[in-house]
This record gives C-alpha cells, sequence and structure tokens, in this order.
C-alpha cells in the first residue's frame, strides 16, 4: 500500500520577504535641526533635516522615492492653547501641510534637506515632520517615521516629535500681532536637498 502524504509549508514573517531573503526597508529621521529656534518677525527659519534608511544585520530592499509632510501648529504664549498654522506658498495657495519630495535610498544611505520659512506673526510654533507620508515604502518598522524632539536637535526616538520656534518683534512695535480669528499663516520657501 502506498501512501502519497503532501503537506504546504506555511511561512509568516512580517519583516521578511521569505522569496527573496531581503528585509523590508526602515525610513527615519536621522537629524532635524532648526538652525535658530528664536527668530525675528520677517526673518527667515532654516530647518534641517535628515532621512536616514536604517541598517540592519541583514540586506534591507531599497526605499523608493517617498516624500515627508511638515505640519505646523501655533500659540501667542505659553498660557494659549495650541491650534493650526497654515502654510503659503506657490501661487498663494493656503494649505495645513507641506509635502516634499524625497529621494530614493539604499540601506545606511541618507539624504539631507533643507526648507524655509518665513513668520508674519509673532508667537510660538510647533513644527511635526513625517518620513513616507503616505506609505508607500513597505517597511519593518513603521512607528519611527516622526522626528522627535531634544533642544535644537530632533532624533528617531519615541516621544514627541515637535519642534518649536520663538517668533518675536525685535523694535516692540506691535507689528505683527495676530488678528482675531484670522488664520496663522507661515510662507513656505522652498526646499533644497544640501550636503553635509
Amino acid at each position: 500500500m502506498l501512501v502519497f502524504l503532501s503537506f504546504s509549508l506555511i511561512v509568516q514573517c512580517d519583516k521578511c520577504d521569505p522569496c527573496d531573503g531581503l528585509y523590508l526597508a526602515d525610513l527615519a529621521f536621522g537629524i532635524v535641526n532648526i538652525v535658530n529656534p528664536q527668530i525675528a518677525l520677517g526673518a527667515e527659519l532654516v530647518l534641517k533635516n535628515k532621512i536616514v534608511h536604517l541598517e540592519q544585520d541583514c540586506e534591507r530592499q531599497r526605499a523608493n522615492e517617498s516624500s515627508k509632510k511638515v505640519t505646523a501648529e501655533y500659540r501667542a504664549d505659553n498660557d494659549s492653547p495650541w491650534e493650526d498654522a497654515y502654510f503659503t506658498g506657490e501661487g498663494n495657495t493656503t494649505t495645513y501641510e507641506v509635502i516634499v519630495p524625497t529621494k530614493a535610498l539604499d540601506e545606511g544611505e541618507e539624504a539631507s534637506y533643507q526648507e524655509n520659512y518665513k513668520f508674519g506673526t509673532v508667537g510660538q510654533y510647533k513644527f511635526d515632520l513625517e518620513a513616507d507620508t503616505y506609505d508607500v515604502v513597505d517597511e519593518s518598522n513603521e512607528q519611527n517615521n516622526t522626528a522627535d524632539t531634544e533642544p535644537g536637535t530632533v532624533s528617531n526616538k519615541n516621544g514627541s516629535n515637535s519642534l518649536i520656534v520663538v517668533v518675536y518683534d525685535p523694535t516692540n512695535s506691535g507689528k505683527g500681532k495676530r488678528k482675531k480669528g484670522s488664520p496663522v499663516i507661515i510662507e513656505y520657501l522652498g526646499s533644497k536637498e544640501i550636503s553635509e
């Protein structure tokens, strides 16, 4: 008597692809730096940031081109609640978020960027940044795509993911005071890749 046994091997793997032996990519913010966290009204804010494709013990897949998102909140002073701030850019369109394209990265590779902003209202601004905004890159860890705060510099740790900038009027003339009920607008001046 012949008995034929058949079985199938079920492979469950949330971090690796058993078909090609490569691990999924993993993007994170390496550094975010506000060149000057206290800025005079009308001066330009330079926000430098670096996205890294984290290394692992095994080879990871290439992270294809994606995008990063920048959002901001505003409050007049420490006693005021945070509220959404808006951006204007080319064509004077107003938006809640700035989406910036990012280049493809191989494992261990990084890309540095610089965004520039200008403020017309005195107060405090809190920036949040997120890599791979639309989840186009399959990642082994989707939870480390935001930038986290440390004084002046931000790294990819769990916790708060905000950068706070204080905009002041050096002349104390009352210029830049918010008009009641009007939205707070940040002028987005553009983004570029930089070498560091």
